[in-house]
């Protein structure tokens, strides 16, 4: 898309645009003194490109946004001289807008404000409305034949002022049942938020269903996108009571979007928090499953991103927001949910009647203004006869955090005793929840920096939870009772609660080594370790009904050693036997990034196993040997991601003091490219190349239909054997890998492959062909030991089924041109960096 600007005057005298980039310059003959107005006219052309971001049709669906040549502000400090960016939002101006639209006769609009007139052409296939909206900072509008009209008018109640509001609900969908339970979170955000701050004081609301949207939902004045709806949460009611939400914080207060995000991100997700709570409870607010299935709400979605946040911090709150484009730092931690943590710790402080007195007045002073954090600080001041500069200054302008935790607890028949500790920057007054069974008792404590608090109470109480209503900004939430909250949940929706240490359990029935069994799986964590969280464990069991007819059972431990801006270091150990074969493995992970998301990575990883095979019956006398032996393993990793072009390339070593016979050693190079056409679709090319040397065991050896054992989790699903194993149906991406040679009986101590893919429009389908080499030595490559295949492979997000159609050389029994099939985790699944 582009913008063409042409016939431009300046109170009716011509004049030059001066364009850098998407920002322009008009130099005046004179200035303009205060109170004094000039008229600028002109004319504009606009390509409305296909879907991207905010902007954009799909078909016949138009979303309209960003597209008119928008006046800078110019406030109080400086004129801000915004470009236009892919990602964050615009400072803009108040304003009054008169638009005219003429469309084809059969779709329907929606837009910032309403129709005042309405006229048709004479051959009545085009309709021409001019739409009028005051006092609002930008207009937005959307167009579609496709559209489905729902109408009807919210009052406020006579508390409140007993004013009317048009409400527009758009959808794309014209079942009866589509959205049907939206009307009702509508009204209730205008009535919360109406409470909570000021009457929605416009005459119409427009609540648009959008056709595609990068964001998920985005917010106009008296205009909004919301989401889509996602099975078994309340995802669509949060996300349009947030937007709603942005009519407050946006659109009647016009903060700087760019370098103040917060006042309106940061702001709208405590009330969207404050939403949730009121209208559906504290605990699992965002779930509508059974709480045994799972239990999440929207503060252990916010708090889990907050602690993901912590670990990186390197950009204050007070930040140009639309630098989080290129991955330097986390926009969600940033600018929504650590203002929200703020915002809940203010309140704490203050009071509900001092914090509903703060936003009053906040509202009162600069309702269709442009207010500032200083602003705000100086309400909240003024509200509470104190300085607030300590906690501002470290919250928003400031990279720290905080961690509240219970020392002990001391329970004496008659009284209870808590030690409350913590690293905090300034005093902090929070809640102490004591608990036995159904009873409880709540008081509070203060925290100042260096210094524990002891809180005695009458009474036995069996645990004790500080922050329970989670107030403060806290980097580890986990450790904020003793006993530790804990929770035990089938892995269907495996949610981490940031303040619970989590156990996720899944029964399963399977069929290996010729007998039914009963397999188990088990997984543990706060929060993820790679995410932040202390650490993460897994188990597996199987047990045979039959006898004992190979049993068996796994555990794995993962945790951080530190975890800084761009750079991490995890350690991770594992045990497991069955089938025949036992492991024993220590390992770390070395990560280092650049300073945005853009830049090159590099991993290092080291590892020491001991592996031992005691029998062969399940896997094959073709797949493995007995006997056993340590290897160590090196890894090297670098990716280069971005929009065009993006690349991985692994280089991996393992060697071994010996297996029965002596040395032996193995090196893998592996070099992964995705270049892209256009929009989503991508070409991706896979190269390798492996070489063995010296006594190495069958299970050592180069397989060319890819590798013999699946590793993670994935692996603790998949048998040993039958259909779905590594040894016929599942696809395991590793060495040669090509998948129309999954039952090959060759080995090889050499090989070299590459494997090319190409995206088929509009289908989830990718047609691929790979070829190479597979042999005891590099010189022994010939005509004999070339190996190619052929087919296409269908994407269900991160799984594909692979159909290798086509083998230069078939194994026995086979043809060149056969029906073969695989799955496996797909490359494609993976979201690239944008």
């Amino acid at each position: 898309g582009w913008i063409d600007l042409s016939n431009w005057s300046l109170n009716g005298n011509p004049v030059d645009i001066s364009v850098d980039g998407s920002l322009g310059f008009i130099t005046l003959d004179y200035p303009l003194d205060p109170g004094e107005s000039a008229l600028l006219q002109g004319d504009f052309i606009v390509k409305i490109p296909s879907f991207w971001s905010r902007m954009g049709h799909l078909g016949d669906t138009y979303q309209i946004t960003q597209w008119y040549p928008k006046m800078c502000v110019l406030d109080e400090n400086e004129w801000h001289r915004g470009r236009y960016h892919w990602r964050g939002e615009f400072y803009s101006d108040f304003g009054d807008y008169s638009i005219t639209l003429t469309i084809p006769e059969n779709f329907i609009t929606a837009a910032t404000g309403s129709v005042e007139s309405l006229s048709f052409s004479e051959d009545s296939l085009r309709r021409t409305e001019t739409w009028k909206a005051y006092n609002v900072h930008d207009f937005a509008w959307s167009a579609s034949p496709d559209y489905t009209l729902r109408e009807y008018t919210y009052v406020y109640p006579q508390s409140l002022g007993g004013d009317s509001i048009s409400v527009h609900l758009v959808l794309l969908d014209d079942d009866e049942d589509h959205w049907s339970d939206v009307p009702a979170v509508i009204d209730s955000t205008l009535l919360y938020y109406g409470e909570w701050y000021v009457p929605y004081p416009y005459n119409d609301l427009w609540v648009v269903e959008p056709v595609l949207l990068m964001a998920g939902g985005m917010e106009y004045p008296q205009f909004i996108f919301s989401a889509a709806d996602v099975p078994m949460t309340r995802v669509l009611e949060m996300v349009t009571s947030h937007e709603i939400g942005h009519q407050w914080f946006y659109g009647m207060l016009g903060n700087d979007e760019v370098n103040e995000a917060w006042l309106d991100e940061g702001m709208n997700t405590f009330s969207e928090l404050r939403y949730m709570q009121r209208r559906h409870g504290f605990f699992g607010n965002m779930s509508t499953t059974p709480d045994w299935i799972v239990e999440i709400s929207d503060q252990d979605i916010s708090l889990m991103t907050y602690v993901t946040g912590t670990a990186v911090e390197r950009v204050p709150v007070l930040s140009d927001a639309t630098s989080a484009g290129d991955g330097s730092h986390p926009t969600g931690f940033t600018y929504y949910t650590k203002p929200t943590f703020f915002l809940r710790m203010l309140q704490r402080q203050v009071g509900d009647e001092d914090f509903d007195r703060i936003m009053s007045v906040y509202f009162e002073r600069f309702m269709y203004h442009h207010p500032h954090t200083d602003d705000f600080q100086a309400v909240v001041e003024e509200i509470t006869g104190r300085s607030w500069e300590e906690e501002f200054d470290f919250w928003l302008r400031g990279t720290g955090n905080a961690d509240v935790w219970v020392e002990s607890m001391d329970e004496s028949g008659t009284s209870t005793t808590a030690i409350v500790a913590g690293d905090v920057p300034h005093e902090v007054k929070l809640d102490l929840l004591f608990l036995s069974g159904s009873d409880s008792l709540l008081t509070e404590f203060i925290l100042a920096p260096g210094i524990t608090d002891t809180v005695t109470v009458s009474g036995s109480w069996h645990s004790v939870i500080a922050d329970p209503f989670l107030c403060m900004p806290d980097r580890a939430p986990w450790n904020n009772a003793l006993p530790p909250l804990s929770q035990i949940r089938p892995m269907l929706l495996p949610f981490p609660r940031p303040t619970h240490y989590s156990l996720w359990v899944l029964p399963f029935p399977s069929y290996a080594a010729g007998s039914w069994r009963a397999e188990i799986l088990c997984m543990s964590a706060v929060v993820p370790s790679y995410m932040g969280g202390p650490f993460t464990w897994s188990a597996n069991a199987s047990i045979p009904f039959e006898g004992e007819n190979f049993s068996s059972w796994g555990a794995a431990f993962h945790a951080p050693l530190f975890r800084e801006y761009r750079r991490s270091l995890y350690l991770s150990t594992g045990i497991s036997r069955g089938y025949g074969i036992g492991s024993a493995k220590l390992g770390a992970d070395y990560f280092m990034g650049g300073q945005v998301a853009a830049d090159r990575h590099l991993r290092f990883s080291f590892g020491l196993e001991l592996f031992s095979v005691e029998d062969t019956t399940v896997y094959g006398g073709c797949n493995v040997q007995e006997g056993s032996g340590f290897e160590f393993s090196a890894g090297f990793s670098s990716s280069d991601r971005n929009y065009g072009i993006s690349w991985q390339g692994d280089l991996n070593a393992l060697a071994s003091p010996g297996w029965n016979d002596g040395l032996y050693a193995r090196m893998d190079g592996e070099l992964n490219i995705s270049s892209r056409i256009t929009g989503s679709y991508l070409t991706r090319t896979r190269i390798y190349a492996g070489r063995i040397a010296g006594d190495a065991p069958l299970h050592i050896l180069l397989r060319p239909g890819g590798g013999l054992f699946a590793g993670g989790i994935t692996g603790a699903f998949l048998p040993p054997d039958g259909l779905l194993s590594p040894q016929e149906h599942y696809f395991v991406r590793s060495g040669p890998a090509l998948p129309g040679y999954q039952n090959s009986p060759a080995r090889g101590r050499a090989a070299v492959s590459i494997e090319q893919r190409l995206p088929v429009p509009f289908l989830p389908v990718e047609i691929f062909g790979g070829a190479g080499w597979l042999a005891d030595g590099f010189d022994d490559f010939s005509e004999d030991t070339f190996l190619a295949n052929g087919g296409f492979a269908v994407r269900i997000a991160m799984l594909e089924a692979l159909f290798p159609i086509w083998v230069s050389e078939p194994v026995d029994g086979e043809n060149n041109w056969e029906f073969r099939w695989r799955i496996g985790l797909s490359p494609a699944g993976f979201p690239d960096l944008y």
